[in-house]
C-alpha cells in the first residue's frame, strides 16, 4: 500500500557536508500524523476503521539537519474528538518506532551510521476500539517531546494534515452472563476516560458475570470478571386508615437511575409484584398477587413521578411491606411500607363538666388529636352537615356529632369544639363517630369516612342550679337617718318624701351562681322595672316615689335565670317615708333695743331657687328653738312651726349689744321628737342703746340734667340705732351762710329719712338732715350733701379705621356750635381700658402697641359739670392696628439662572387688611440687589452674579424706611462651561456584514444638563459603506454594508463659538459569517432564568467551510466577552435580573466565524405563597405552612419570637406553641422567615388563632 505523507518545513537551509558524510536534499523538522490501523486518514473523505480489538496511531517526527527525533522513551500525547458530540480523548504517546519509510526519501548520497538514529522517527498510540464510542473523529491536538528537550506540536492547520476516521459500530466485545444467558454490551468512553457498559435488558439481583474479548494483530484476548449484582431500594412509607369505603391513599414514586442519579421519566413505570400475594390489598386499582405486572403512570405535567394509589380493607392495625420490581435497566426496586390505623385512637374527647346544672351553664366538649403524626394524621376536622367540605393534602382525622341535645351548638370560637347547655335533669348524652376526611385522587371528590369501629359517646349528668341570693344595701346618703333610727322601726326601708321626683332607697345584690340574670322590682302601684345582667352578681338600684311621711309601703324583688325563669328567688321590703332635711333660715332684718321684748322671726322649708317651700303633707310637723350660737345656751321656748313654715320668736328685753343667734328645727312624728335637729346659719342680733344716732346722707347721684331730681337718704352709722330714731328733718344752705328748714306745706316741716330733693335750673343746691333719738331726745346734724344740675353736648369723633402698631395716631372730636364741653379719651383693648392723658382736649394722639382692635372712647361733658356719668355723652370708634409688613410681598420671576443674563422680576406689595379700608399709612417697596444696590418700584431687570443665592424685595410704611420686611426668592445661579473632553462610545451589535454598531456621544465626567438647553449642532463624518440607520446625533445605530475598519469623525459646535473635534476608536467589521452553529440554554425551570444563578450554554457546529477546523468559542453577554470554551457547552452566570443577549461567537483557524445569540429575560426568583395551618395537638398549637413555590425548592425554615422579652430563633418545618405558653403574653412578636435554594426570601407575621 502506498502510504501519503504530509510534510511541513518550518526551516530551510542546504548544507554541504565533507569528509564523506552525504548531501542532504532537504535539512528541516518535518512530521505528519496520519496513520490508523495502517490506514491514509487525512484524506477528503474519513475512512472507516473496523474495531478489531485495539485502534493504532502512527505518526513521525524528525530533523535531518540537527538529528532530532522523539524522545525515548516516549512522551507525550495525541487528542481525538468526536465530532458529532465534541467530546475530546487524550491518547498517550506509549513507544517510539523506527521509520527508514519516511525518512529515507529526504537522504541525498550515502547513508552513514550517524545517521542511524534518526531512522527512530517514528511514534505510536494504541487505544481499545471498545472504549471509544461509534462514529466520526479527527485528530484535535498532537504533541511529542524531542530529543533536543522541545516539546513540538504536529501542524494541523490545513485539511491535508488533519486526520479524520470513523469507528464503525461493530459487535461489542463486552458481554455480561447470568444464570446461563449471554447478553451483549454496548460501551461508552467519556472524556475523562472512563468506560461505561450499556444495552443489557432488566436484571434481577444475583451473582453475574461481564466479560470481554479483544483481537490484536490476528490473536484473541479473553478476560472475565465475577460480581453481585444488587439494585437499590427505595422505601415509599403508606399509611391507611381504618375506615369503611375508603379508596386508598396516593404516594408518589420518584425513582432515580443509580448510575447517574437522574430521574427515571418516561410514560409508565412497569413493576413486578415480588411479595407473596396479600388479600384485600391493591396497588392501582389492581389485587396484590405474587407475581403480578403493574404499571404506575406517570403524573402530568411532573417528570419522573408516578403516583401509587395504595388501599387496604382490613380491620386490625398492623404493618405489611409490599416488595416491587421495576422492569427495566439501571433501575432500583420499590419497598411499599404499609401501615393501618384506626382513627378512633387519635381522636380524644374532653369534657368541661361531667355534671352541671341544666340550661343556665354551658359545657365544653372538645375533640382533639391524641398522639397524631405524619405517618397517621396532623389535623382533626369537625364535620358539620350544613358545610361543604374542602380538599385535603392528605389525610386528616375527623369527627362527626350526632344530634345535638336541645342548647348545645356548634361552637364558633373553637375547633372541633361543642358549647352550651344540657336541657334535662339526669343523664344527657351526646354521640359522635370519628373517621378521616380524604379527597379522592381519581375523582377529586372530598368526603368522610367513618370509622369502622363504630361511634362513641358522652354522658353528663343535668342537675337544678343554685338559687339566686338578694341582699339589700341602703343608700349612703341615708345612713345618717338609719343610724339613728333604725332600733326605732326595724327591719323597714326609709325612703325620702319628695313629690317632685322618684329619690334612691338603696340598692339589691342580686347574686347567682351563673350569668344571665332578670331582675324585676315591683313599687306600689303596681309600677315594674326589670334589669337584664350578663354576668352572675350584679347590683339593682330601688328607686321609687315617696309622698306622704312615715306612710308604710312595699317593694317586691323577683329574680330569675333568663334561660331557665322557672329557677326564681323573691323578697318583698317594708318602705317607710321620711321627710326631707329642710332648711331654717331668719327674717332678713332684726329690731331690737334695751328698752322694749325683742321678737324674731324665721322660716323652715326646702329651697327652690330663690323660694323656700313647706308643704306639711310631705314634710310632716316642726318645732324650733333659738339658742345661743357657740354655746348652745337655749334664748327661748320651743315654738310651733305654722303650716306656712313660718315662726315668731320673743326674746324678751335684751341688753344692748351683739349676740350670735342659731334657730334649732326639730321632727316630731305621732307626737313624738325626732333626735334629727336641723340648724340654722348663725345671724348677729344687734339690740340698739338710747344714744345719739350718727348719719350720713346719701344718694344714688349727686348731679344730673337739669331739672335734676334725686332722692336723699339719711343713712345711722350704726344699724342698732335705727330703731331709736324719733325724727329726720331736713334743711338747706342759703347764700349767707344759714339753714332753712324744709316745709312740706306752709305749716309742716318735711321730715322722714328720705326726701326727694328738685334742683330746676343748671346749678347747685346744699341739704343736710337732723335726727333725734326717741328714747333720749338727743339731736344729731349730718354733714351737707350738694346736688348739681347740668347740660350735655352733641359730639362728633374724625379718626381712621386702620392705623400702624407703635405709630401714632391723631384723633379729634368736636361739640356742636356754642357749647363749651370737656372731653376723656379712654382706649378699650381686650385687656382692659388703658386711660389716655389729656383730659379737656379735643384732640387725641394715640400709639398703639399691640397688633389687634382697639375700641376708642370719648367722652363729652358741659364745661364745669360734676364728674356724673350722666353728664357724659360718649361715642366709641374701631380702630385695627396692623402691622402690614408681616404680609411680605410676593416676588414672580425665574428662580434657575444663567450669571451674566439679564432676566424680569415682579414684587406684589401684601397687606394684611383690604385696600378698601380707611388706613392711615402707605407700604412702599424696593429691591436690594446682592452688590448693595437698592431699586425702587416692584419691576426689576436683574443680572445675576456667578454667587448670588437669592433676590429680596423690602416692604416699608412710607415715613418709616427703616422698619423693613423682606421676601426672598431663592435663586441657583449656573455658569456655561464647554466641556473639554468628548468621545464616540461604540457598542457592537453584529460585528460582521451586514454589521449594526450602537453609538453615543458622551461627555466623560460632564453633565450636558448644565447647559441648559443650549443648542448644539452636531456634524458627522461617516466613512464609506457606514450609514446611521436610526437614532439621533447623540446616539443611534449605524449599518456597515461591507467589510474592514473604520473610524468615525464628529465636529460639535454651540452658538456661542464653541466647537470641538473628535473620533472614536478604530473598528473593524468582519465578512458575513460562514461557520454555521445552533446555540441552546437549558434551565431546569421550564424556560425560565433566575438570577443569581448559572445555566448551561449548548453549541453544535452545523457547518464550517472546507478544509477548515475549530479553535475555540467565545462568550458574550450584553456585547462584552466574558469567557470562552473549546468543549460542546459551557456555563453563564447572571448576579442581577434583567434582560441579556447571551452570544456564542464561534473562531476557526482560517479566521472564518459564525455567532448565535440568545435572548434570556433573567427574573427575581419568585418567592413562596404560604398559608400557616393552625392544628391542636395534645402539646400545643401546631403550625404548618403550606407553601406553594412556581420554581425552585424551599431550603430553610426559621420561625423568630421573643418568649419572656428574649428573642428566640428556630429552624424547622414546623412550629409547636406549647401549652404554657397559650393564652399568655409570654410569647410575642411570632414571624416566619422562608428561603428558596434560588435566594428568594419571604417573611410572614403569625397571628395566632
Amino acid at each position: 500500500m502506498t502510504k501519503r505523507a504530509s510534510l511541513r518545513a518550518t526551516a530551510a537551509a542546504a548544507l554541504i557536508l565533507c569528509g564523506g558524510i552525504p548531501v542532504l536534499s532537504h535539512a528541516a523538522l518535518l512530521s505528519a500524523l496520519c496513520d490508523v490501523n495502517g490506514v491514509n486518514v487525512c484524506t477528503d473523505s474519513p475512512q472507516t476503521i473496523t474495531p478489531g480489538g485495539v485502534i493504532t496511531i502512527r505518526g513521525y517526527a524528525f530533523d535531518i539537519a540537527t538529528g532530532d527525533r522523539p524522545q525515548d522513551p516516549a512522551s507525550g500525547y495525541i487528542v481525538l474528538r468526536h465530532t458529532d458530540t465534541r467530546i475530546t480523548y487524550k491518547l498517550p504517546i506509549q513507544r517510539i518506532e523506527s521509520r527508514p519509510d519516511v525518512v529515507a526519501p529526504q537522504i541525498t548520497g550515502a547513508f552513514s551510521e550517524a545517521l542511524y538514529p534518526v531512522l527512530n522517527a517514528g511514534f505510536v498510540a494504541q487505544v481499545f476500539a471498545a472504549s471509544l464510542p461509534a462514529g466520526p473523529y479527527e485528530v484535535a491536538e498532537a504533541r511529542i517531546t524531542m530529543k533536543n528537550g522541545l516539546t513540538h506540536s504536529i501542524p494541523l492547520d490545513a485539511v491535508e494534515n488533519i486526520g479524520r476516521f470513523i469507528i464503525s459500530d461493530a459487535q461489542s466485545p463486552l458481554k455480561i452472563v447470568q444464570n446461563g444467558n449471554e447478553i451483549p454490551l454496548k460501551v461508552v468512553r467519556s472524556a475523562s476516560g472512563v468506560v461505561t457498559a450499556s444495552g443489557y435488558p432488566a436484571l434481577r439481583d444475583g451473582p453475574m458475570t461481564i466479560s470481554a474479548s479483544v483481537s490484536v494483530g490476528g490473536s484473541s484476548v479473553s478476560s472475565s470478571v465475577d460480581f453481585n449484582y444488587k439494585r437499590p431500594v427505595i422505601q415509599v412509607p403508606v399509611s391507611l386508615p381504618i375506615v369503611k369505603d375508603f379508596p386508598g391513599v396516593s404516594s408518589r414514586v420518584t425513582p432515580v437511575n443509580p448510575l447517574n442519579n437522574r430521574a427515571m421519566d418516561m410514560a409508565a413505570l412497569p413493576v413486578v409484584v415480588e411479595s407473596e400475594t396479600m388479600a384485600g390489598m391493591k396497588i392501582n386499582g389492581s389485587d396484590v398477587s405474587q407475581g403480578a405486572s403493574i404499571d404506575l403512570t406517570r403524573q402530568s405535567n411532573m417528570s419522573g413521578s408516578f403516583p401509587t394509589l395504595v388501599a387496604d380493607s382490613t380491620d386490625s392495625e398492623g404493618t405489611r411491606d409490599v416488595r416491587l420490581w421495576v422492569n427495566l435497566p439501571d433501575a432500583p426496586n420499590i419497598l411499599l411500607k404499609t401501615s393501618t390505623w384506626n382513627p378512633a385512637k387519635k381522636i380524644k374527647l374532653t369534657q368541661s363538666h361531667t355534671t352541671m346544672a341544666i340550661k343556665v351553664q354551658d359545657a365544653d366538649v372538645v375533640a382533639a388529636l391524641d398522639n397524631g403524626s405524619k405517618e397517621t394524621c396532623l389535623a382533626l376536622n369537625m364535620i358539620r352537615p350544613e358545610y361543604m367540605l374542602s380538599q385535603t393534602a392528605g389525610v386528616n382525622c375527623a369527627i362527626k356529632y350526632g344530634e345535638l341535645p336541645e342548647g348545645m351548638k356548634y361552637n364558633p370560637y373553637a375547633s372541633n369544639a361543642l358549647r352550651g347547655p344540657i336541657p334535662t335533669i339526669g343523664v344527657n348524652k351526646i354521640e359522635y363517630t370519628p373517621g378521616v376526611v380524604y379527597t379522592d385522587p381519581l375523582t377529586r371528590q372530598t368526603a368522610f369516612y367513618p370509622a369502622k369501629q363504630g361511634a362513641g359517646e358522652v354522658s353528663i349528668e343535668g342537675v337544678a342550679p343554685d338559687p339566686i341570693a338578694l341582699t339589700f344595701k341602703r343608700d349612703k346618703s341615708l345612713d345618717s337617718f338609719y343610724d339613728k333610727h333604725e332600733s326605732q322601726m326595724p327591719g323597714k326601708l326609709f325612703a325620702l318624701v319628695d313629690k317632685a321626683q322618684p329619690r334612691s332607697v338603696g340598692i339589691v345584690n342580686v347574686k347567682a351562681a351563673y350569668r344571665d340574670i332578670v331582675t324585676r322590682v315591683t313599687y306600689p302601684g303596681n309600677e315594674t322595672k326589670e334589669t337584664n345582667s350578663s354576668i352572675p352578681e350584679s347590683n339593682v338600684p330601688l328607686v321609687m316615689k315617696s309622698e306622704t311621711p312615715w306612710e308604710q309601703s312595699k317593694i317586691i324583688v323577683e329574680s330569675w335565670y333568663k334561660r331557665a325563669p322557672e329557677f326564681k328567688s323573691t323578697q318583698e321590703f317594708d318602705v317607710v317615708g321620711i321627710p326631707q332635711n329642710p332648711l331654717v333660715d331668719f327674717e332678713k332684718t332684726f329690731t331690737s333695743h334695751d328698752q322694749a321684748d325683742t321678737i324674731v322671726n324665721g322660716v323652715v322649708g326646702i329651697p327652690r331657687g330663690q323660694v323656700i317651700n313647706f308643704d306639711p303633707d310631705s314634710m310632716g310637723q316642726w318645732q324650733v328653738t333659738i339658742k345661743e350660737d357657740k354655746t348652745g345656751k337655749v334664748l327661748s321656748a320651743t315654738v310651733p312651726v305654722d303650716s306656712q313654715g313660718n315662726f315668731t320668736v320673743n326674746l324678751g328685753t335684751l341688753s344692748a349689744g351683739t349676740r350670735y343667734i342659731v334657730a334649732e328645727a326639730q321632727m316630731v312624728a305621732s307626737g313624738t321628737v325626732l333626735d334629727t335637729p336641723v340648724a340654722s346659719k348663725p345671724r348677729s342680733l344687734v339690740t340698739a342703746a338710747g344714744s345719739v344716732i350718727e348719719a350720713t346722707l346719701t344718694a344714688r347721684a349727686t348731679s344730673g340734667r337739669a331739672p335734676f331730681y334725686q332722692t336723699l337718704n339719711a343713712n345711722a352709722k350704726n344699724a342698732k340705732m335705727l330703731a331709736s330714731v324719733k325724727s329726720v328733718a331736713w334743711e338747706t344752705l342759703n347764700e349767707d351762710g344759714t339753714w332753712k328748714r324744709i316745709m312740706r306745706t306752709d305749716t309742716v316741716e318735711q321730715s322722714g329719712v328720705n326726701f326727694t330733693a328738685k334742683v330746676e335750673s343748671v346749678g347747685s343746691v346744699t341739704y343736710r338732715a337732723v335726727l333725734v333719738n326717741k328714747y333720749s331726745g338727743v339731736e344729731f346734724k349730718t354733714d351737707p350733701l350738694t346736688l348739681t344740675a347740668f347740660d350735655t353736648p352733641t359730639i362728633t369723633v374724625t379718626s381712621p379705621s386702620v392705623v400702624l402698631v407703635n405709630r401714632p395716631v391723631e384723633m379729634s372730636v368736636k361739640a356742636q356750635d356754642g357749647f363749651e364741653a370737656d372731653f376723656q379719651w379712654r382706649v378699650i383693648t381686650s385687656g382692659g381700658v388703658t386711660e389716655v392723658m389729656g383730659s379737656s382736649t379735643d384732640k387725641l394722639t394715640f400709639t398703639p402697641t399691640e397688633i389687634k382692635n382697639y375700641a376708642i372712647e370719648v367722652t363729652a361733658r358741659q364745661k364745669g359739670a360734676p364728674a356724673n356719668p350722666a353728664a357724659d355723652i360718649t361715642k366709641t370708634v374701631a380702630i385695627k392696628a396692623v402691622n402690614p409688613l408681616v404680609a411680605r410681598a410676593s416676588i414672580k420671576g425665574p428662580t434657575y439662572v444663567e450669571a451674566g443674563k439679564t432676566y424680569k422680576y415682579t414684587a406684589t406689595i401684601n397687606d394684611v387688611v383690604a385696600s378698601s379700608l380707611d388706613k392711615a399709612y402707605e407700604v412702599a417697596g424696593f429691591w436690594l440687589l446682592s452688590d448693595g444696590t437698592r431699586v425702587d418700584g416692584t419691576e426689576l431687570d436683574y443680572t445675576p452674579a456667578p454667587n448670588d443665592k437669592a433676590i429680596s424685595y423690602y416692604t416699608y410704611v412710607k415715613g418709616y424706611p427703616d422698619e423693613t420686611t423682606a421676601a426672598t426668592l431663592p435663586i441657583k445661579t449656573w455658569a456655561y462651561n464647554w466641556p473639554a473632553t468628548w468621545r464616540i462610545k461604540l457598542v457592537p451589535q453584529i460585528t460582521d456584514v451586514p454589521a449594526s454598531i450602537k453609538f453615543y456621544v458622551e461627555t466623560p465626567e460632564f453633565d450636558l444638563k448644565t447647559l441648559n438647553g443650549e443648542p448644539l449642532t452636531y456634524t458627522w463624518s461617516l466613512p464609506q459603506n457606514v450609514l446611521r440607520t436610526s437614532g439621533s446625533d447623540v446616539a443611534g445605530t449605524l449599518g456597515i454594508s461591507a467589510h474592514g475598519t473604520y473610524q468615525l469623525a464628529l465636529q460639535i459646535s454651540d452658538t456661542r463659538g464653541n466647537v470641538s473635534n473628535v473620533t472614536s476608536d478604530e473598528f473593524t467589521i468582519l465578512p458575513p459569517a460562514s461557520v454555521q452553529t445552533q446555540l441552546s440554554m437549558v434551565s431546569k425551570y421550564a424556560n425560565q432564568y433566575f438570577a443569581p444563578g448559572s445555566y448551561y450554554i449548548g453549541l453544535k457546529i452545523l457547518s464550517m467551510p472546507r478544509g477548515d477546523s475549530f479553535v475555540r468559542n467565545d462568550v458574550l453577554i450584553n456585547g462584552s466577552k466574558v469567557g470562552e470554551f473549546t468543549g460542546t457547552g459551557n456555563y453563564v452566570a447572571f448576579q442581577t435580573p434583567g434582560q441579556y443577549d447571551v452570544t456564542v461567537r464561534t473562531i476557526t483557524r482560517a479566521g472564518n466565524y459564525g455567532e448565535q445569540t440568545l435572548n434570556v429575560d433573567v427574573k427575581d426568583p419568585p418567592k413562596p405563597v404560604c398559608e400557616i395551618k393552625q392544628s391542636t395537638t395534645t402539646s400545643g398549637l401546631l403550625l404548618t405552612p403550606e407553601c406553594q413555590l412556581d420554581a425552585g425548592s424551599i431550603r430553610t425554615t426559621t420561625w423568630t419570637y421573643t418568649l419572656d422579652g428574649v428573642a428566640q430563633k428556630s429552624t424547622s418545618k414546623t412550629f409547636l406553641i406549647p401549652k404554657a405558653w397559650m393564652g399568655t403574653t409570654r410569647m410575642q412578636g411570632l414571624k416566619m422567615t422562608m428561603d428558596t435554594d434560588l435566594g428568594a426570601v419571604v417573611e410572614q407575621l403569625v397571628t395566632v388563632q
